[in-house]
């Protein structure tokens, strides 16, 4: 259960910087969105 919250908090810190990221540029296009994803997710894995 421990291993299950604290992958859960996880995932919820690093999305919330990211919605902010989305919510600032309404562009919308999926080569953005995606690009925006990985970056947040390399920046996830290096920090975590």
């Amino acid at each position: 259960m421990l291993g299950y919250c604290t992958h859960h908090l996880s995932a919820i810190f690093w999305a919330l910087p990211f919605e902010a990221w989305l919510s600032a540029d309404r562009s919308g296009k999926a080569t953005f969105t995606l690009r925006k994803a990985a970056i947040t997710a390399a920046i996830a894995y290096l920090v975590d």
